[in-house]
């Protein structure tokens, strides 16, 4: 009873903390706005055979379109960094949201095959965006408990991947893909309204007016990228997006067609994978602020590849429910990734150092949904499964690879 009071007490502590000298405001906008750009993410699979239908397309194109959007969100990475550095976080999350409104506007009229991938990309760009200055306001804001406050955000990010799809998922069979996506567009609007109101203008100013050039800066850059913690972790953590991306890009679409769902039940079960994720995220964040990285790493990891192997003989609700909330599971190793690499970063050109090493994982993992398309088509989602698990196999062994805690220093 002691035992429960006291996990109660420091629970409670903890969120006091998170709300505590007017940070709340910060990350309740943060957060939201990551549940948005997530969440509408996550929701374009699930919208997926009605895509297909409409342009008739097979999986190879499908995949193509769903990675035109991953190779803008990649793009944009670098550049968001840099601006970062220069217009600081509160213009650029709030341009974030407003150019993404317009670009689901496109997507949702596109009227042809072509202008589909081509909006895709660029609904990515915009959403890229977002993660930069998501990460270094935070990291900034919250200092010694970083961790926790970007798991909570990417766990907010995970409800919207639970809860957008299986919203699109109900709504897509009575109005159709093209007015589902438009009804976000509202949502992204004002979201980016409150962003602007609540982050503080001080630190978008502070952060990129000493007259730096880029040219100047890219020494620093290339320099705090290149070491040995952070070239392990990037190359892990692009093993572990392109297994993702392949997979929950083609999740439902499998559900419906290999084990014979109807089309809510299966955008639920791939909802259910995020809504696993909201809640491992924010306990991998304090596992890792309390203890180290490279354990919850290495876990994440190898949990990760579980589902993968046992997916192609697993039938039935239950069973798949259970092998969905596992998958989530391995979405907790994102936020102590994404601390454990901004903590890394030399101070002075964090912002464009993390945004390059974003569009380096994001760039690379970003041919996972087509990858899939082409093998599901040519040996079926069953082998391909199973190729994306010996990946994920791979990322655990990097992480294992990282140097022992305290060994690497904080920078």
């Amino acid at each position: 009873m002691a035992s429960d009071l006291a996990d109660q007490g420091s629970l409670a502590a903890s969120i006091r903390s998170l709300w505590s000298n007017g940070r709340g405001p910060i990350l309740l906008s943060i957060s939201f706005g990551w549940f948005l750009v997530y969440g509408l993410r996550a929701a374009i699979p699930a919208l997926l055979p009605q895509i297909k239908t409409t342009f008739a397309l097979d999986n190879a194109a499908a995949g193509l379109a769903y990675s035109a959007l991953w190779v803008g969100y990649a793009v944009s990475q670098f550049p968001a960094g840099l601006l970062v550095d220069r217009l600081g976080e509160r213009t650029l999350l709030g341009a974030s949201m407003g150019l993404t409104a317009l670009a689901i506007v496109g997507l949702a009229g596109a009227p042809v095959f072509g202008v589909l991938v081509a909006t895709s990309g660029i609904l990515g760009l915009a959403m890229g965006l977002y993660g930069p200055p998501r990460g270094t306001l935070l990291s900034a804001v919250y200092d010694k408990s970083d961790g926790t406050a970007i798991g909570v955000t990417l766990s907010a990010g995970s409800i919207g991947g639970a809860v957008l799809p299986f919203l699109a998922g109900l709504l897509v069979v009575t109005i159709g893909w093209r007015a589902t996506l438009g009804l976000t567009v509202p949502l992204f609007l004002l979201t980016g309204l409150y962003v602007w109101r609540v982050v503080p203008h001080a630190r978008s100013a502070a952060v990129g007016s000493d007259g730096r050039s880029v040219a100047g800066d890219m020494d620093g850059i290339i320099s705090g990228v290149l070491t040995r913690p952070v070239v392990i972790t990037v190359i892990a953590v692009t093993l572990l997006i392109t297994s993702f991306q392949g997979f929950a890009a083609f999740f439902p679409t499998y559900l419906t067609e290999a084990k014979g769902l109807d089309q809510g039940t299966a955008a639920g079960l791939y909802g259910l994978i995020f809504l696993a994720a909201a809640v491992a995220q924010p306990l991998a964040g304090g596992v890792a602020d309390a203890y180290n990285d490279r354990i919850v790493l290495v876990a994440s990891a190898a949990i990760a590849a579980l589902p993968l192997f046992v997916l192609p003989f697993v039938s039935g609700l239950i069973p798949l429910a259970i092998l969905a909330v596992v998958m989530g599971v391995r979405l907790g190793g994102y936020p102590v990734t994404n601390a454990y690499i901004i903590r890394l970063l030399p101070d002075e050109v964090q912002g464009a150092a993390w945004g390059l090493v974003r569009t380096v994982f994001f760039l690379m993992s970003a041919s996972g949904p087509a990858l899939v398309g082409v093998l599901s088509d040519y040996t079926g989602f069953e082998t391909t499964f199973l190729v994306l698990g010996v990946v994920t196999v791979l990322a655990a062994v990097a992480y294992a690879m990282l140097p022992a805690p305290g060994t690497y220093g904080t920078r």
